[in-house]
């Protein structure tokens, strides 16, 4: 009994350090890229799958990387998670994410070249990010962005149609980048000496302007999806996102933190706007 009460608190301990709710997210973008690169049809449901789990895994292996390599960090700041906390040991984790990418590489094998491709060059750049990107700043923030829109490039890839899927990665690209600077100027204490940030090379003030120019670039680009007929009417909701991504705009200079919490808000209904105007 005892040794399956502790199995099980390692499977818990695998599926937190996994982050289901980022893998879900991740897999609904490469969902919504397919569906924006081959429309809504049933006879794709296999390739939807393999796009979506393939996804799942290499994001769930990032998760983990990124909680071994801040390992040392978390022992302070976040002694609750996985490995600090003594749940899973640092070789678990690794072997976890060792299994996870070659899950995902498996999958995607089963899709097309184009997916192989992006599955394997994200699964290095996720790799070079944990170990060196991370610690660059804005080199980090770039890496970490692309990541985040490359879902929508490999559903679009799976579809046959990465030119289509173009214009979301480009959104996706620029709103989280937007939000990533933000957020280094909201951790800018916690950051001294061990990374070294843009609004540590350039002043917060800079750093606000850049990361509004990402975001105001999103919302002028977001209407391109309904003028080129890309998405069906539910992906007017995106006005809701934008409104929200204006505001974050409106408060940057006096609040930051509240800034950080209304791009991903804005960053979530955009989400849902393009998983509406795909399937609608």
């Amino acid at each position: 009994m005892k040794g399956k009460t502790v199995k099980n608190k390692k499977i818990r301990a695998f599926i937190e350090i996994a982050r289901p709710i980022n893998c879900l997210m991740a897999g609904i973008g490469a969902i919504i890229g397919f569906l924006v690169g081959s429309g809504l049809d049933l006879s794709f449901v296999p390739i939807i799958s393999l796009a979506f789990l393939t996804v799942v895994f290499v994001t769930a292996a990032g998760n983990a990387m990124n909680d071994y390599f801040d390992r040392d960090v978390d022992a302070i700041s976040h002694k609750k998670r996985p490995i600090p906390s003594g749940r899973l040991f640092p070789k678990e984790v690794i072997i976890f994410a060792a299994v996870c990418f070659a899950t995902g590489i498996f999958l995607a094998i089963f899709i097309n070249p184009a997916c192989l491709v992006i599955a394997v060059f994200n699964i290095l750049l996720l790799i070079s990010y944990d170990k060196r990107l991370k610690q660059t700043g804005f080199s980090g923030n770039i890496a970490i962005s692309y990541l985040v829109a490359s879902t929508f490039l490999f559903g679009g890839a799976a579809a046959g149609n990465i030119a289509l899927a173009g214009i979301l990665v480009l959104l996706a690209f620029l709103t989280n980048l937007g939000r990533e600077v933000i957020k280094d100027i909201e951790d800018i204490a916690g950051d001294r000496g061990k990374r070294e940030t843009l609004p540590m090379k350039i002043g917060e003030k800079k750093t606000v302007i850049i990361a509004n120019f990402c975001i105001g670039g999103a919302i002028l680009l977001s209407p391109l999806p309904w003028i080129w007929n890309m998405l069906g009417q539910g992906y007017l909701a995106v006005i809701i996102a934008d409104l929200i991504l204006m505001t974050s705009i409106f408060v940057s200079f006096r609040n930051v933190q509240t800034t950080q919490k209304l791009i991903k808000v804005g960053m979530l209904l955009a989400l849902l706007s393009f998983l509406l105007g795909g399937i609608t």
